[in-house]
């Protein structure tokens, strides 16, 4: 059996409808029928069909903006489209640019199946030929009007930068002006008719999800941002209610991405202001202490170096009581460790010459790994070495490069007392400060990571500062990451630290190339 050509009649007016389907079906034709435009364009998503009789004016699509979707679709921008209206032409020049191959004026019963009859002898030869069926018709002045306050409408709302759009109750889209278009990068084909959430991604779906579901018990407007496509979107969400009934919704996206973009840069201006801040004042922690310590040197040295000779004199002499030898030995024990505390602050005040080179930061590291590797293995402690190939060379003094690794490998292995793993990583990164279009790695990252004992996090601050120190050896100065800061410093780097109790430790070197 032959399969009848199928049309579709998309008319909210049920007369109309009804009557066109009696026409078409008499012609052996089978009809399909639909109320508006976004049932409409349900269908001929689904079907093939051809030829399509729509109704210009009708509630959610108009004819209009359905002819566009269609014409925007290329698998039916060819199917031939006879545009229905009451209105005369000469009151609506644009339909001329609407894309319709004929136009059939409502009218009198039998003038319109008449000019229906016409479409369809021309549809079947081949033809394409708008036909104006308007004899006997009456200008409308109401639906000029309304049609010319419409058309304001729709260029006011084609002006404007906001994304603006209207959907039924069901969230089928049924508007979306210009600026959406843009905004969401999708054609207006793909958009017209689809569900609102089809837009956006989970976050922003959510978040209206969330908005539909307050509108029970408020009719204000929900504000929030989402994220989508690389853009920020301020989106507001107002509900249409008409007779008391719940309507569909009008959303409203702004693009605040160069707003958010602005605040981003300032808040990271901001960090760096603080960084410096901190630096600065770190800085004149070590100058003050360079100064103090180069000034108090020869002033203290002297009067201890004749303390500790004269106690050796002691110590030489013989005593009945032998407490009186211990009391002398632990006074000359601690005049050392004073005179050799007093050595390291006039060491660290000091500026020692640099001398600058290129280095691989790889090989450095495996020089001084290979000179521990005794110590880690009688301390049952794993060292693991993760290299990045092809690091770019820094240019820096190697003596105190290896000083600033060498003591913070000691503090590792000082923090795992009963063994553990040191992980040293290096890596090659570009910063946000790089202005090179090629965007080459500009720093060079290294990685301590131990699984000791962990910094409390009240302390973590302090243990940059001179003279500050965990360990329980009395001969400590704590001067080793206070001199290792101001080397990498002097290097334009940064030292960080990221440690939990009873989890371990990672300082991250980062050393400008």
């Amino acid at each position: 059996m032959e399969t009848k050509p199928q049309i579709l009649i998309i008319d909210n007016d049920v007369f109309y409808q009804e009557l066109l389907s009696d026409i078409l079906q008499q012609e052996g034709f089978s009809v399909k029928k639909a109320a508006d435009g976004v049932a409409g364009l349900e269908l001929v998503k689904q079907e093939n069909f051809y030829c399509l009789f729509v109704d210009l004016i009708m509630p959610r699509i108009d004819g209009g903006k359905f002819i566009k979707c269609i014409r925007d679709d290329p698998r039916l921008k060819e199917t031939p489209i006879v545009l229905v209206s009451a209105a005369l032409i000469e009151e609506l020049p644009y339909l001329q640019e609407l894309g319709a191959d004929f136009f059939l004026f409502k009218g009198p019963v039998e003038d319109l199946k008449k000019n229906a009859l016409e479409i369809i002898k021309k549809l079947k030869q081949g033809e394409k030929k708008k036909i104006l069926g308007t004899e006997g018709m009456f200008r409308r002045g109401v639906v000029n009007e309304l049609m010319s306050l419409r058309q304001h409408y729709e260029l006011v709302l084609a002006t404007i930068g906001e994304a603006v759009i209207e959907t039924d109750s069901s969230l089928r889209i049924i508007y979306i002006n210009p600026a959406g278009i843009r905004i969401f990068n999708k054609p207006e084909a793909q958009i017209i008719g689809r569900h609102l959430y089809e837009l956006f991604g989970k976050e922003g779906m959510e978040k209206i999800k969330a908005s539909i579901e307050k509108i029970d018990s408020s009719l204000s407007p929900t504000t929030f941002t989402s994220d989508l496509n690389n853009l920020s979107l301020k989106i507001i969400i107002t509900p249409l209610i008409e007779d008391q009934k719940f309507t569909g919704i009008v959303l409203i996206a702004e693009d605040v991405t160069d707003y958010y973009a602005k605040i981003r840069e300032l808040t990271l201006a901001n960090e760096q202001i603080k960084k410096m801040q901190e630096r600065l004042i770190q800085d004149t922690k070590f100058s003050l202490l360079g100064q103090l310590s180069a000034t108090i040197s020869k002033e203290i040295e002297s009067p201890l170096v004749s303390a500790i000779s004269y106690i050796s004199f002691l110590l030489r002499q013989k005593y009945e009581d032998p407490t009186v030898r211990e009391q002398l030995n632990i006074i000359q024990e601690e005049l050392h460790r004073a005179r050799n505390m007093l050595r390291d602050l006039i060491d660290f005040g000091r500026e020692e010459e640099t001398k600058l080179e290129h280095l691989d930061v790889n090989e450095v590291l495996k020089r001084i790994v290979g000179l521990i590797k005794n110590r880690a293995e009688s301390a049952q402690i794993i060292v693991k070495e993760n290299y990045a190939e092809n690091l770019p060379l820094i240019y820096a003094d190697a003596n105190k490069l290896k000083q600033v690794f060498i003591n913070i490998i000691n503090n590792a292995f000082e923090a795992m007392p009963s063994g553990g793993t040191l992980t040293i990583t290096t890596t090659a990164i570009t910063t946000d400060e790089s202005t090179s279009l090629a965007k080459t790695p500009n720093t060079i990252k290294i990685d301590f990571a131990d699984t000791g004992i962990g910094i409390p996090p009240e302390i973590l601050p302090q243990i940059f500062n001179p003279f500050f120190s965990l360990k329980s050896n009395r001969n400590a100065t704590g001067l080793g990451l206070s001199t290792s800061l101001k080397i990498i410093q002097n290097l334009g780097g940064t030292i960080e630290v990221a440690s939990k109790v009873g989890e371990g430790s990672t300082f991250t070197i980062s050393i400008p190339v």
